[in-house]
């Protein structure tokens, strides 16, 4: 079911149409504002919806087409066949093609990093910018010898706990506002344990047998929250920062889904990095 945590107002004012977009896995919801010249798209993290950029859609309206989406398996996106991380990516560029829209600025919050940055690799001439929020490089140069370890015994701990102490947990690492956390906790509380688990099994999945090495050749913002838990994240933004360049701004005041609990800084460093791009 749609998430009531509350309601949005750029669906109440109709500035974003809802659409849907049917493949042979499952029916994709997206949201998508009147065109312009440059487009914006944004991309939802793990067991989150596309109103995870609620207070991002009114501040760049007036400059951009704006794309949200459910991805496959999340939000109204739900049931979905063979979730993947190669899939998620297509579905958006099947979008972007339904739309007519040849380049777009990706911005990409934890898993949607990843889908965002598998397609500026494997669709390089529709991609204009990356950004990402509490993500992390796909190559496995940025991480210890650990990772495979770490991932491994968060999935089994994730099996382990009853959904709803699960719950309680996930929403305190993702958040510290109470706007951030009363959305979090009502988008878990709309999914399953069931779902939960296959998602992040895939997604870890995904992350240990990566064995490319792609450097990107467009501009890449990389933020992360000042109160981000992950330290693997953090890690592998510094070092990926480091190593190719890029820039790298950490939020204040902000966990995981850093460009919800402090959406003023968020907005004007997003803002800032589109403009000298």
């Amino acid at each position: 079911t749609r998430s009531t945590w509350y309601h949005t107002q750029y669906e109440d004012s109709f500035l974003l149409k809802h659409k849907t977009h049917k493949n042979k896995n499952g029916v994709v919801h997206y949201w998508i504002s009147e065109k312009k010249s440059n487009a914006l798209l944004f991309l939802h993290g793990a067991t989150m919806d596309h109103d995870l950029f609620k207070e991002q859609i009114d501040y760049f309206l007036s400059g951009f087409s704006v794309i949200t989406i459910d991805l496959p398996s999340h939000g109204l996106s739900t049931p979905y066949s063979n979730f993947s991380l190669e899939d998620s990516a297509e579905v958006v560029i099947q979008i972007l093609d339904i739309e007519n829209i040849g380049q777009t600025n990706l911005v990409g919050q934890s898993m949607g990093g990843y889908v965002a940055q598998l397609i500026a690799l494997n669709h390089a001439d529709r991609v204009r910018t990356l950004s990402v929020v509490g993500s992390s490089p796909l190559q496995q140069k940025y991480y210890s010898k650990s990772v495979d370890i770490e991932l491994f015994i968060s999935r089994f701990l994730v099996g382990l706990i009853p959904y709803d102490l699960l719950i309680k947990s996930l929403v305190k690492e993702v958040a510290i506002t109470d706007i951030g956390q009363a959305y979090a906790s009502e988008t878990l509380r709309n999914g399953t344990k069931a779902q939960l688990t296959d998602v992040m099994r895939k997604i870890h999945k995904y992350l240990r047998t990566f064995r490319g090495d792609p450097t990107l050749q467009i501009p890449i913002l990389i933020t992360y929250g000042d109160l981000e838990k992950n330290a693997r994240i953090k890690s592998a933004c510094g070092k990926w920062a480091d190593f190719e360049n890029r820039e790298l701004k950490i939020i204040g005041n902000a966990a995981h889904n850093a460009n919800l609990d402090n959406p003023y800084m968020f907005n004007e460093t997003l803002s800032a990095f589109l403009a000298n791009n």
